[in-house]
C-alpha cells in the first residue's frame, strides 16, 4: 500500500472513530468517513485482545493484502479493526469479510476494470482518476 493510501496519524484514526459510519460482522469492524476527495486511505487495527504480536501482525498483513485487492471509491478513509475471531480465520474468510463490509458501506467501486464515466476510484496499488487513461 502506498504512503498516500495509509492512515498514519492518530488524529485521522480518531476522526474515523468519532465521526465514521460503522459496519461490523463476527470478524471485523469497518469504519468509513469521507475525506474531502483525497485518494482512499486505509488503516488496519489489531488490538492486544487478538493475541501476541506475531498473531496481530499476521492478521494485519492479511487484511492489508485483502484491501490491496479491492477497488475503493475516492474520497473515503477506511479503518478496519480485527475482532478476536479474526486470529483464527483463514485469509479467504478475512478477504470475503472485508469485501462484504465495504460493499455494505457503499465504498467499493462498481467494476475495478472499468470506472464509470465521471467518477474516480482507487484500488489496491493504483489510483485511477479522470482523464489519465486509467493510470496516474
Amino acid at each position: 500500500m502506498r504512503r498516500e493510501q495509509r492512515l498514519r496519524h492518530a488524529r485521522d484514526f480518531a476522526e474515523a472513530y468519532r465521526h465514521g459510519r460503522v459496519h461490523a460482522n463476527h470478524l471485523l469492524v469497518v469504519r468509513t468517513k469521507p475525506n474531502g476527495g483525497l485518494p482512499a486511505r486505509f488503516g488496519v487495527v489489531a488490538g492486544k485482545a487478538l493475541g501476541k504480536a506475531v498473531v496481530r501482525n499476521r492478521v494485519k498483513r492479511r487484511l492489508r493484502a485483502a484491501l490491496d485487492a479491492l477497488a475503493v471509491v475516492r474520497g473515503v478513509d477506511v479503518v478496519v479493526s480485527a475482532r478476536g475471531r479474526a486470529a483464527d480465520a483463514p485469509y479467504a474468510e478475512l478477504a470475503a469479510s472485508v469485501r462484504s463490509l465495504l460493499a455494505k458501506a457503499g465504498v467499493l467501486a462498481r467494476d475495478p476494470a472499468a470506472p464509470s464515466p465521471g467518477s474516480s476510484h482507487t484500488g489496491g496499488m493504483r489510483d485511477v482518476t479522470e482523464g489519465t487513461g486509467g493510470i496516474s
